[in-house]
């Protein structure tokens, strides 16, 4: 009988990450464990360490120490965490949002994971791919407060936990009412950050260099084609499925948000933008700037060396009047976006090479 030769690096090194916080999760639950399947768990880790770097497996073995080790020998109350990686990590911010984003994935709000030490939920899923080669894992949540600096907190808790390969902000944005509709869908090439600035006589001079949208989910999004994708009808699936106060007045199964991925930018800042004049002014700085939110800029600057990209639709016009509700596309807005993220990573997507 020849030898079963070890998993590569990769597989391995998943295999041992999911053995320990399979057994960190018990351990901290305080649930029993018998001495025959502690055995069983061991000869598995044992067998997939293997393949495992040097590097990642030293860690690994602290980790596991760790776990085993009294609590008088843990530096800080609790063994040390080594984080599941994850594919796919999702961001959103408002309520509407994180709702609308569970109901396009299928998730259960009342169906979460929360570490010891945090009050921040996270929703994980699995999805079948087509171009992947092999199921991808998801995890949402939200920065729940609406700012640049408020995407840090999220964004350093998933990569304590999750350590994801991809990194999508999902959600609304204001927009400029001649040039895109309320419902679109925006993937924009990089983010201007409006604020602060010098201010002349001509112009708002920005003094922030913008972000640019990862390179390796600019081309991957380059392939998506919606209408062959299957796109609309998850759109019309989603917009039958809406309840009271969720769907906007005139809104039919029949509606096509537009999908805009090209000559696109954000405008992003501290600024929640109620006026249309200043949409104007930004446009005529930049003609690409058809969208404005408060987030996109601060969860690119914190990513800048991941892969990383922004999904938004458009729920208003950044208008101060009455004339509309300033509240009633946000739900569905954010739900096409969630609707195209997940029919991307199902039809089109392919996972990047991670950054070293």
């Amino acid at each position: 009988m020849t030898d079963v030769p070890p998993p590569g690096p990769e597989h391995a090194l998943d295999r041992c990450r999911a053995i320990v916080h399979h057994l960190e999760a018990a351990l901290r639950a305080e649930i029993p464990l018998e001495a025959e399947k502690i055995a069983l768990i061991m000869a598995d880790y044992g067998a997939a360490r293997r393949g495992v770097d040097e590097r990642d497996r030293e860690a690994l073995d602290r980790s596991l120490l760790h776990l085993f080790a009294p609590i008088s020998a843990w530096s800080d109350g609790r063994p040390e965490l080594v984080p599941i990686r994850t594919d796919v990590a999702i961001v959103t911010v408002i309520s509407e949002e994180l709702d609308a984003t569970l109901r396009a994935f299928d998730l259960d709000a009342a169906s979460f994971t929360q570490p010891v030490g945090s009050n921040r939920r996270f929703y994980e899923t699995e999805l079948r791919t087509s171009r992947a080669g092999r199921p991808i894992s998801v995890v949402v949540s939200s920065s729940v407060r609406s700012g640049n600096p408020d995407v840090g907190p999220v964004i350093s808790e998933l990569r304590t936990h999750y350590n994801p390969s991809v990194w999508l902000l999902v959600g609304v944005a204001g927009g400029h009412r001649d040039h895109v509709g309320l419902g679109s869908v925006v993937l924009p090439e990089w983010v201007h950050y409006y604020e602060p600035g010098r201010v002349t006589d001509q112009e708002v001079q920005s003094r922030n260099k913008p972000v640019e949208i990862a390179e390796s989910m600019f081309m991957n999004f380059r392939y998506y084609r919606p209408i062959q994708s299957g796109f609309y009808e998850r759109i019309a699936d989603f917009i039958s499925a809406l309840g009271p106060g969720e769907k906007p007045e005139g809104l039919d199964v029949a509606f096509r948000p537009e999908v805009i991925t090209r000559n696109i930018v954000i405008g992003s800042g501290e600024l929640a933008v109620r006026s249309q004049e200043f949409m104007d002014d930004l446009y005529r700085h930049n003609a690409a700037i058809k969208a404005v939110d408060q987030e996109s800029y601060g969860f690119g600057a914190n990513l800048r060396d991941q892969h990383w990209a922004v999904v938004r639709g458009i729920s208003d016009f950044g208008r101060s009047d009455e004339s509309m509700s300033q509240d009633s596309w946000k739900f569905a807005a954010a739900g096409f976006a969630a609707v195209l993220v997940r029919n991307f990573l199902e039809t089109q997507f392919v996972l990047p090479r991670r950054p070293s």
